[in-house]
């Protein structure tokens, strides 16, 4: 069975701003990503996923997107760097946190088995 993840798509949304526009990013989403494809969202969302769901979780969770790090992304024992997917880990070689002599936030890494693999 062969799969293919769609284009990236980069987005910004001040999350201070979220319960606001919240409609406003449902249709962003919606006429911006093909939620039928298999999709990465990958990225610093300055927003601790170790505390309580957020209204991004929530929304999230609608276009059935999962978070995949539940650790800590910051020398600070918080978790600011997401990965969602809304597609099997299957097709996930590894994922996880690397360590940084540089930089407080902990790079994030996210490997994809070939597109033409057997799942």
């Amino acid at each position: 069975m062969c799969w293919t993840l769609q284009t990236f798509v980069s987005f910004i949304v001040h999350l201070n701003q979220l319960a606001k526009k919240f409609s406003d990013v449902i249709q962003y989403l919606q006429s911006t990503i093909n939620l039928c494809k298999p999709t990465i969202l990958i990225g610093d969302f300055n927003q601790n996923a170790l505390q309580n769901p957020s209204m991004l979780d929530l929304l999230l969770h609608r276009f059935s997107f999962h978070l995949l790090l539940n650790s800590v992304t910051t020398d600070y024992d918080s978790c600011l760097d997401h990965i969602y997917i809304n597609f099997s880990k299957e097709h996930l070689c590894l994922y996880g946190t690397l360590e940084s002599y540089y930089s407080d936030p902990k790079p994030i890494c996210l490997s994809l088995k070939p597109m033409n693999a057997d799942i």
